[in-house]
């Protein structure tokens, strides 16, 4: 995990040549995808990038600049109830590198993370919200970039700090996983769960496919007799209770 803070951009610095405040925010958005993109292609690997509290709000809105004013890159946004879990940036069919949320890999605010986690680099600084406008923004400029820069400062060194505790623990890269579940099952599958006595059977499509049928002749023989058929579900896989006696079953099937 790469953390180096880098120069800040100001939108009112471009005054000079924007006079809305929505073009100057614009600008500085782009701005900073084509910096990360600069350096993913300098650093030649997919840079995974970290905003706390990303999933929602803020997440929706870069997506929304990215689709509008990048479209020579190639988005794919991993969403589910809403909540954007990852956005990747692609050129071509390389990606370049790949927004998330630290927030689902470390539930927690921000400040308690870095309370305990990395007290040696401060605390977490606070801005009054209700008086900023974009009429006052030029004589904040200095107490919102220092705000800006220790919450990026405490992030990083969360982010880091969590990265050592489950590698030196677990051998577990956090960057390798998404959220605090699939980390903790990795964890779990890693050190406690037995694979070869107690195997767990992933239903393919062609599982599907069998269950599929098996429904479709129970409402043919419902049809037929116009009597309900009881079956249970045990019928469907025992195909597989001789191969897997003692196997777990995972599957998320929908009729």
């Amino acid at each position: 995990m790469i953390f180096r803070l880098k120069p800040t951009s100001f939108s009112e610095d471009y005054t000079i040549i924007l006079d809305s405040f929505e073009e100057r925010s614009r600008k500085v958005l782009f701005d900073l995808v084509l910096k990360v993109s600069r350096i993913a292609r300098q650093e030649k690997l997919a840079l995974t990038i970290y905003f706390h509290n990303l999933s929602r709000f803020d997440g929706i809105l870069l997506l929304k600049h990215l689709a509008c004013h990048h479209r020579n890159f190639k988005l794919k946004p991993l969403m589910r109830n809403n909540r954007l879990y990852e956005l990747g940036v692609y050129s071509g069919k390389k990606m370049l590198f790949r927004f998330r949320d630290s927030l689902n890999l470390l539930p927690g605010k921000l400040s308690e993370l870095a309370k305990n986690l990395c007290p040696d680099l401060g605390t977490k600084g606070s801005i009054p919200y209700d008086e900023v406008k974009p009429s006052n923004l030029v004589s904040m400029k200095n107490s919102l970039l220092d705000y800006m820069k220790q919450d990026i400062v405490l992030l990083g060194g969360v982010m880091q700090k969590a990265q050592e505790i489950f590698w030196e623990y677990f051998k577990v890269d956090i960057e390798s996983k998404i959220t605090l579940a699939s980390l903790a099952l990795s964890v779990f599958r890693m050190k406690y769960y037995d694979e070869e006595n107690w195997p767990i059977h992933i239903p393919s499509k062609n599982d599907l496919y069998k269950a599929c049928l098996l429904r479709w002749s129970h409402r043919c023989l419902q049809a037929i007799w116009r009597e309900p058929i009881l079956l249970r579900c045990e019928l469907s896989l025992s195909l597989y209770n001789e191969k897997f006696p003692n196997a777990w079953w995972c599957s998320d099937l929908a009729w």
